[in-house]
């Protein structure tokens, strides 16, 4: 799997997008569920995300999760994120040299 047909999301990365597909990796992230006031920031609160998988075409709000519908994209993008990371990981040894 290329990853030049791919774009990674997020630190980690916690998320691909390949052509209209879309997977979300298992992570925790913060969310303001309210936002603040006179300038200050509303508060944080913890949100658990799932694995997910979307059709961004047919989804663009990502609202219908269709991992248990497509095991094979979710195993397929989660093999580009792992090659991604080793990539990765290549690339940090060679400028720690």
């Amino acid at each position: 799997y290329s990853p030049h047909k791919a774009i990674f999301i997020g630190s980690g990365p916690v998320a691909v997008r390949s052509d209209n597909w879309k997977l979300v990796l298992p992570h925790n992230s913060k969310i303001v569920p309210k936002p603040g006031k006179n300038g200050l920031p509303g508060d944080y609160e913890k949100n658990k995300v799932e694995l997910s998988l979307f059709d961004m075409n047919n989804d663009e709000s990502e609202k219908i999760n269709l991992a248990h519908k497509y095991p094979e994209v979710v195993e397929r993008l989660k093999k580009a994120i792992v090659g991604f990371k080793e990539e990765l990981q290549k690339i940090k040894h060679i400028e720690q040299r």
